[in-house]
């Protein structure tokens, strides 16, 4: 599958703004059945676009305007290759919970993905949601991680977000409504503990024709992906109650969304920001014979 992918965010200001702060997260990731044939991000005003790779081998890029200006113009534009070939998990021995003890004993590389994060924290609502759902390792992990992703979604309504923020978990918990973003904590938080490493997947979610288009309207999307011995990471979408497809394309991971968001900066001046962003998403019928150039340096593996 090919697809063409526009995202544009545009922020305004009430009054003009000296200078502007800005890194992205917008690039899909090369690696495993996906790969990013091309990107470039462009701004209005015009800037410098830098970017560099984050410990998570995310590509951020990031840009400086230090001049009067009332409103900020952010343009990506990536052409994404996915192909169909992800991971077949069924079921696995019961006697893998042994090899995860052995993966996380030693922390390493696992260690931020099995700890509370930002909006990824243990509280009173969460543990009774592990008992309602049954969260203890019992069987094989990956049956139990798809009656966790399948139980969210029985539990929980999804709604679009109303902000670029996430809800605290509590609040999530208390109205029964979620975001995927929501979603996405919710399950993370539960696989963490089980003692098993979870991570947060920024990216973006083609619906097909006949499907429910109700949240996410800008079809950026999350979701999450475990980590299981002898698979690696193997990716759950609790908000659909699925598994990713290749109409899932991924763009950033985290511990959650505070470390992927689509934009993050500051601006100097006193003034009110308003923000919107559209996301149009296309599939290709075949490959492009010409795209705009990636450079070789941001093809992570």
């Amino acid at each position: 599958m090919f697809y063409s992918i526009l995202h544009r965010t545009r922020h305004e200001y009430s009054a003009p703004v000296s200078e502007n702060l800005v890194e992205c997260r917008m690039m899909p990731r090369s690696e495993g059945a996906q790969r990013c044939l091309a990107f470039e991000l462009q701004t209005e005003p015009r800037s410098n676009v830098l970017h560099y790779p984050d410990h998570q081998g995310n590509t951020v890029h990031h840009f400086d305007i230090p001049r009067l200006h009332e409103h900020l113009v952010i343009t990506a534009r990536a052409i994404v290759e996915v192909v169909d070939e992800f991971p077949s998990v069924t079921t696995q021995n019961s006697d893998i919970w042994e090899e995860i003890e052995h993966l996380t004993s030693q922390g390493g590389d696992y260690w931020e993905d099995l700890m509370p994060s930002k909006f990824v924290q243990t509280t009173p609502a969460l543990l009774e949601l592990v008992k309602a759902l049954n969260v203890v390792r019992r069987g094989d992990p990956y049956t139990l991680l798809t009656e966790i992703n399948k139980g969210l979604k029985k539990k929980l309504s999804l709604v679009p977000p109303p902000s670029r923020v996430p809800s605290p978990l509590e609040e999530v918990l208390a109205k029964g409504k979620a975001t995927s973003q929501d979603f996405s904590h919710l399950m993370i938080a539960l696989v963490r503990q089980l003692g098993i490493p979870a991570r947060y997947v920024n990216g973006y979610y083609l619906w097909s024709a006949e499907g429910h288009k109700m949240a996410d309207r800008a079809d950026t999307h999350s979701w999450v992906e475990v980590c299981l011995p002898g698979w690696g990471w193997v990716g759950f979408d609790p908000t659909h109650g699925t598994v990713p497809t290749t109409r899932h394309i991924r763009v950033a991971t985290g511990r959650d969304y505070a470390d992927v968001p689509s934009t993050r900066g500051v601006f100097q001046g006193m003034a009110e920001r308003k923000i919107e962003s559209k996301v149009t998403v296309k599939e290709l019928q075949e490959g492009p014979k010409h795209v705009f150039s990636l450079p070789a340096q941001l093809d992570h593996h």
